[in-house]
This record gives structure tokens, sequence and C-alpha cells, in this order.
């Protein structure tokens, strides 16, 4: 890595003018003055020079500030394309606001990634001006690129990984997804369903992979055929008409299910609308639920759902941090968290038993 001597010879300046500049400590009034801080900034860029956090909290003590870094999927030409992501997300707001009441403000800093290579678009610049305690790091993709790990380790702060699942040598705090699957495939037995459906994102992602997971393990543990669970990974998931192709695979299951569990809201309003399609009533045909954000979940809905824990989840990954600030030494670390289910009125309790017959 970079030191201020390397900016110090590349910009032709002393040792103590790099640090005064890099520290924002630099009298930078004239237009000398500035030409030459700005040189300086230039010179650490590209030589990529990243500030030793940890050396500076021994030197200056606490900053009493954490950062906030958002991974979510972006597209080239746009760097804050993943910010309607982190603005719907409970994970940001529930994990900011329990930072800033443990006494600690958030700097926060979106990272988009490729949606096919999975790495990052841009270069970020994770705190280069602004030095912070540690990072509440909130995942929304399939992988987190290793090279951010890398820099996230060599900032030299503890981490903490909100809806990340268990990984070697990160601290990772996420829902469990096979227990929440469980618990919403569970509610639809007890009313009394014996053909149940399932269309998920289909990706590698671990809720991806859990959710059918747990509906199929609460299925088989009833004895019930996991027929019309649809699992298979399809790289064209997100192409025009392949979700809505799914969806009527599951309809298409013989006998026709009389209840679907959807992977998220969006996917369930587009079944609600090929259901519609087919003539089925919902819930008197058939019952539709959905896995939800914190966001879409309201008192007033309709849906019913598994209202995922974003708030818990995001408020302990906050206060893993604070105790990991204070001193807490955790190299490895995970703790999952269970959803609440939320009753609505698109399932019905099922009496008879059958499924795809017209009564």
């Amino acid at each position: 890595m970079a030191t201020l001597k390397d900016i110090a010879l590349k910009a032709g300046v002393s040792v103590n003018t790099v640090s005064r500049v890099l520290n924002g400590k630099n009298r930078e009034i004239w237009a000398s003055s500035i030409r030459r801080a700005d040189e300086i900034r230039k010179c650490a860029k590209e030589l990529g020079f990243r500030p030793n956090a940890a050396a500076r909290m021994m030197k200056r003590g606490s900053f009493k500030r954490v950062a906030c870094i958002v991974l979510g999927y972006g597209h080239e030409d746009m760097f804050a394309s993943s910010m309607p992501i982190i603005s719907s997300t409970g994970y940001v707001s529930a994990g900011t606001h329990e930072l800033a009441m443990l006494g600690y403000p958030s700097v926060l800093e979106p990272i988009p990634v490729h949606s096919v290579t999975k790495d990052v678009i841009k270069e970020v610049d994770l705190f280069l001006e602004d030095a912070v305690d540690g990072v509440l790091a909130i995942s929304l993709v399939d992988n987190v690129p290793a090279k951010l790990d890398r820099r996230l380790k060599n900032l030299g702060v503890p981490v903490v990984w909100v809806n990340r699942e268990k990984t070697p040598g990160q601290v990772c705090v996420y829902p469990d997804e096979v227990q929440n699957s469980r618990l919403l495939a569970r509610h639809l037995i007890e009313l009394g369903h014996r053909h149940i459906g399932y269309v998920g994102s289909c990706g590698h992602r671990f809720n991806a992979v859990e959710r059918p997971k747990g509906i199929i393990e609460e299925l088989q543990a009833s004895g019930l055929s996991t027929e019309a669970v649809l699992t298979e990974y399809r790289k064209d998931w997100h192409e025009p008409g392949v979700r809505a192709g799914m969806i009527e695979r599951v309809l298409a299951t013989s006998p026709r299910p009389t209840a679907i569990i959807f992977d998220y809201k969006i996917l369930y309003d587009l079944g609600a609308v090929i259901l519609s399609q087919h003539g089925l009533r919902i819930p008197v045909d058939v019952s539709i639920c959905s896995f939800v954000t914190v966001g879409e979940s309201s008192p007033r809905s309709l849906v019913t759902s598994l209202v995922l824990p974003e708030i818990d989840v995001a408020r302990r990954g906050a206060e893993l941090l604070v105790e990991m600030i204070a001193g807490k030494e955790l190299e490895e670390y995970s703790e999952t968290f269970i959803g609440r289910l939320y009753e609505g009125e698109t399932t019905t309790r099922r009496n008879d038993g059958l499924s795809g017959v017209d009564e």
C-alpha cells in the first residue's frame, strides 16, 4: 500500500505537507496552495493510498463515527443505480438509527455490484477522506467480492455484516430463511392445504437457496408432495416473460396447487395477475402469500406474508459493531433471526384436501 512518503516523492513535496493536506489541516487560501493540495490528493488517489484508520485511532482516539456500506446491483453507466434499493431497505434505516442511538452517527456509501460479473462496478473510495471506528456492511447481492473483503480488512477496524450468510472469518447477522419459509409453509398446511407450490428467484444468494429448502422440509415432514416447488437456477431470471413462465409451470402442476408461496412481493403481484387471467379467485381457488420487507408490510395489508426480520437483524449488527469497537474480540461469528408471520386475506382454510378440481 502507498505511504505518505510515496505520495511526497510523486508530488515533489515534503511528507509533512502531504500529511497536512490529507488530514484537512492545510491552509488552502492562495491559488498556489489550492493547486498544490489538489495535486497531492490526485497523487494519493493514483497511488491507491488508503489511510490506516486503526493507526490514526491509536494516535488521535475514537472518531465516534462508523461507516455504513450497502452492496446492491447497479449498472455500469450509473453509480447511483443502487440507491432506490438502499432507500427501500429496512436494514439501512434500522441499522443507522440504532448506531445513532448508541452514539455513533453513520457515513453512508453505496457500492454498486455488476449483476453479471459480480464485481464492484467502480473503484470506491471507502472513506478516503473520512476516518471511522468501524463498518456496518449491508449486503443485497449474491456474493460479496473478495477484493472488497480485503479492502475492508485493510482499514484495520471492526466490520459487521448484515444480511450476509455465515462466512469464514466474518461477523455476520442474517435472517434464518429456512425457518422463515417453514413458518410460512406450516401456516398453509394448518389451513388444510395439501398441494402447495413455490416460485422463487432461482439465484445463488442464500435466501434463494434456503427458502425452497425450508418449504421442502416442511412439506416432507407432513408427508406432502414437493413437485410444485420450483427451485431450478435460471441465469435469465430477469428477462421479460421468464418469471411469468415459471408461475405458469407451477400452476400447470397436476393436481393444481391450492396455495402458492412467492419469493418476494413483485413476484407475488405478477402471480396475482396471472391467476386472474386464468379466472382463478384469490383465496377461494388459490391462496397466495409472499415474503416481504419491512417497507412492504403494513397493518392494513391484505397480503398474507412473512415479514423479514430486517429491524432485528440490523439492530443486532449495530450492537455487535459497537461492542467490537469497545474491545470485544470476534474474529468469526454468526447469528440469525426469524421473521414474523402476518395473516392477511389472501389465504383461507381448505377443508376438503382437494386440489386442481373444479368444484
